[in-house]
């Protein structure tokens, strides 16, 4: 089972690695961009998530949480999922993107996990759920993407928010404590702060 700790603390081999993987990723970004989407909603959320990445892997928020969540929690929703997307795929890990905000059965986007993205937990994707909190998370919201995990192939499940993570919120895992992962605080921080090494 892949832990979340690994990825977030993983770093390229070299600069240049990195810098071919952030390349990649744009360019993947720009095909959507370009010929799938091209003006529609999905369009201008990827584009303005993009902004928001530069900005806040800048020294003044990754020095203060505070700030960044001040920041964070202020974003649009799907503008937030996509920026979470986005800081998976310039790590050089795969993603894959719904059609349609709308109807997406409570999965926000899905990413292959591993040292090698394909050959990833027997092809099975983990499904991103992204919750945006002032105060702490319902823990309903565990349950219903518990449901939809095991509904669905998937490898495991993110549930990512910018709340906080009550004691009834981690007994609600149950079972799932191992193949569904919470990003909240640090790791949150982390995930988005230091997607681009500089």
């Amino acid at each position: 089972m892949i832990a979340i700790d690994e990825i977030l603390t993983k770093k390229p081999s070299s600069p240049s690695t990195h810098s071919l993987k952030r390349f990649i990723a744009k360019a993947v970004e720009n095909a959507w961009l370009n010929f799938v989407v091209r003006k529609s909603t999905h369009s201008t959320n990827i584009r303005q998530a993009r902004k928001i990445m530069c900005l806040l892997n800048k020294e003044e928020f990754r020095a203060s949480m505070p700030q960044f969540y001040n920041y964070i929690r202020k974003v649009d929703p799907l503008v937030f999922e996509e920026l979470l997307l986005y800081c998976f795929a310039v790590r050089g890990f795969k993603i894959k993107r719904n059609n349609r905000y709308t109807g997406d059965g409570g999965v926000d986007g899905m990413v292959a996990l591993g040292e090698n993205t394909n050959v990833y937990n027997g092809g099975k994707w983990w499904l991103i759920q992204a919750k945006r909190y002032q105060s702490h998370i319902n823990p309903e919201h565990i349950n219903d993407f518990k449901r939809v995990m095991s509904q669905m192939n998937c490898a495991g499940g993110l549930f990512i928010h910018t709340g906080k993570t009550g004691g009834k919120s981690y007994l609600h895992l149950g079972q799932y404590k191992h193949k569904l992962q919470l990003i909240s605080g640090e790791k949150l921080h982390q995930l988005i702060c230091y997607a681009l090494v500089k």
